[in-house]
């Protein structure tokens, strides 16, 4: 994805804003302040969350069409982003993602 446009140079082509993110942490405070940063800047202003990989890999199960990017933490419990990768992975129709 080309977050640029060359006639523009480095601020993010118009054909890209209102995208949407996917933010997985197991902290609802940082959750919330990347939700903040985000859509501050109107590149994305369709969020969706999870607490941690496990639900975050629903999450995107159910929306896999929806989501342009995915945000995710490594550390977390039970289910950590390095597991959430794994198994995104496995799956062809999260390829885009």
């Amino acid at each position: 994805m080309n977050t640029t446009s060359p006639s523009r140079g480095m601020y993010p082509d118009p054909d890209l804003l209102g995208g949407s993110v996917l933010l997985i942490d197991d902290d609802q405070l940082v959750r919330a302040r990347l939700r903040e940063d985000l859509g501050e800047g109107d590149l994305f202003t369709r969020f969706f969350e999870a607490e941690n990989g496990l639900s975050g890999f629903s999450v995107l199960a159910n929306h896999a069409d929806e989501i342009d990017v995915i945000i995710c933490d490594v550390e977390m419990p039970d289910f950590d982003g390095f597991k959430f990768l794994q198994m995104q992975h496995t799956r062809e129709d999260f390829a885009a993602v």
